[in-house]
């Protein structure tokens, strides 16, 4: 299945992860020269606002994203499809405080907790994605 497994069709799984219920969700938000995947607004506002990378194996150019994205939101992911997981240097991820998803066909679950981003300030959500500010 991973020859064809696309970042399109793992976005809905991922999805489910972040329910529109509590979050706002928006999808390919400009940042700079990249577009974020996945941004995940929390509707209650006492929650971090949180990006998320998809990427089907790539997972270094993933992590690399989601360490800038680290600048801008207070939580990153990166969601990659579970037959690649084992690639990724879970230790890489913990130190650099990005978080990691494991995505199958019809779930995706966290593997490991991104940590809050010390460099994260809400007033530059709005500014940079025209998402809603905290």
């Amino acid at each position: 299945m991973s020859r064809q497994m696309t970042e399109a069709k793992m976005l809905p799984v991922v999805k489910r992860l972040f329910p529109a219920v509590e979050y706002e969700r928006r999808t390919e938000v400009p940042l700079a020269s990249k577009q974020v995947d996945l941004c995940a607004f929390p509707k209650d506002k006492t929650s971090p606002p949180i990006a998320i990378e998809l990427k089907v194996y790539r997972w270094r150019k993933a992590l690399w994203q989601a360490l800038v994205y680290r600048q801008v939101f207070s939580l990153s992911y990166v969601a990659l499809w579970h037959e690649y997981l084992h690639r990724a240097d879970l230790d890489l991820f913990a130190q650099a405080g990005v978080g990691l998803i494991s995505v199958q066909e019809s779930a995706a679950t966290i593997v490991l907790q991104a940590k809050p981003s010390p460099d994260y300030q809400s007033r530059r959500i709005k500014e940079l994605t025209n998402g809603p500010a905290e």
